[in-house]
């Protein structure tokens, strides 16, 4: 699913118009981002939780001349499904 196709959606089940929806969305989406950016969990019920790891700095081997390289330490997102967001997952894979 896109963020238009989820705009759409949202759009469709709330009875709002699609601009109003995307604005939503996006400033959703924005807070989520900057709540992680910041270095905070976001935790939505039922659904579950984004996390921010931080990744140290590792050495490697370019794969085209075999030299090594350093990979600085960087910070990413992580997504954690919740325990009944993972129980939908599990029945909706059994039922097919």
């Amino acid at each position: 699913m896109t963020l238009a196709e989820l705009e759409s959606v949202l759009a469709g089940r709330l009875g709002l118009g699609s601009e109003e929806t995307s604005r939503v969305v996006r400033a959703a989406l924005s807070l989520v981002a900057e709540r992680l950016a910041a270095g905070e969990d976001v935790k939505l019920q039922g659904f579950g939780r984004f996390c921010v790891r931080d990744r140290p700095a590792r050495r490697r081997k370019d794969p085209r001349d075999g030299r090594e390289l350093e990979v600085p330490a960087r910070r990413g997102a992580v997504f954690r499904p919740s325990r009944l967001l993972r129980e939908a997952l599990n029945r909706a894979s059994e039922a097919r």
